[in-house]
């Protein structure tokens, strides 16, 4: 029967990427102090003599070499630049154990002064990517698509995935208190809309009407039975929403934002009980 597993499996998933820098004697068999580098790149928790993390050489890439944590510990590089972002305590931590462990890391390394090659590393790469030396998006993405366990590890400590919501306005995922921004179109039922030709004998002309979200005037150019909607304006550019409440708000500042408009109670709540709630009975007061 299996071994249970005594440590926390959140905490030894973030172990993943960890360099390693393993000497020859390391391996059965072997007594050379040759340093072979490598990293964690994967953990199996069901292993019954507790060799839960998985490294793999820079030279045999592919081959799974089971450690200990002990063994973790006493082989990690600790020169490479990323050393440390793991979270490394003598002891493996348990479930109970991580979340305190978690919050108490994450104050420390907020605080903590990094050092002078760090800085100098970080203003060398901030030049190079502002200056457009580099396409970081183009190259981050090549790597998750090689699911490259290091890139997938780093990310992770920036946005959390877990935690990731559907904008209700751009219907695009986003991660909650990020500065990524929503920007949509005016919107508006063809039904709702007149056209009105160029000349008495054209089929071309404009199509106008107005907006339902912010009840500004829309046109936009076609025929009789079709309009381009790419010509619609902006109607929003600001934060994502992903609460009918904040959808609520974001139409109430749409419509006051034009001036002068006086609009009936009745238009405001049919535009978010069809359009935002409909299954919600209890959102309009």
């Amino acid at each position: 029967m299996p071994v249970a597993c005594s440590i926390d499996p959140e905490w030894a998933s973030t172990i993943v990427g960890l360099r390693m820098k393993v000497p020859e004697r390391w391996w059965p068999g072997y007594k050379g102090n040759k340093c072979y580098g490598g990293w964690i790149a994967s953990v199996n928790l069901n292993d019954e003599e507790g060799r839960y993390f998985m490294m793999e050489t820079d030279e045999e890439p592919g081959a799974n070499y089971p450690m200990n944590y002990k063994a973790v510990l006493a082989h990690a590089d600790s020169t490479h630049i990323n050393y440390a972002d793991f979270n490394l305590p003598k002891q493996p931590p348990t479930a109970k154990k991580h979340k305190t462990r978690v919050t108490s890391r994450a104050t420390s390394s907020s605080s903590a002064r990094p050092s002078a090659a760090i800085k100098e590393e970080a203003e060398k790469l901030k030049k190079l990517i502002s200056c457009g030396g580099v396409d970081v998006i183009a190259d981050l993405s090549k790597r998750l698509d090689a699911d490259d366990s290091a890139t997938v590890n780093f990310l992770k400590t920036i946005y959390d995935v877990d935690e990731a919501k559907k904008c209700l306005l751009c219907e695009q995922n986003f991660v909650p208190g990020t500065k990524s921004k929503c920007s949509v179109q005016c919107i508006s039922d063809a039904d709702e809309m007149e056209f009105h030709k160029d000349t008495p004998s054209s089929c071309y002309g404009s199509w106008s009407g107005t907006c339902e979200r912010c009840g500004e005037g829309i046109c936009a150019r076609g025929n009789k039975d079709w309009c381009d909607p790419s010509g619609f304006p902006v109607c929003y550019n600001g934060p994502h929403v992903s609460t009918n409440e904040e959808m609520k708000l974001v139409i109430l500042s749409l419509q006051m934002r034009k001036e002068g408009s006086h609009f009936q109670d009745e238009f405001m709540d049919a535009i978010v009980r069809d359009k935002l709630a409909p299954d919600d009975r209890g959102f309009i007061e």
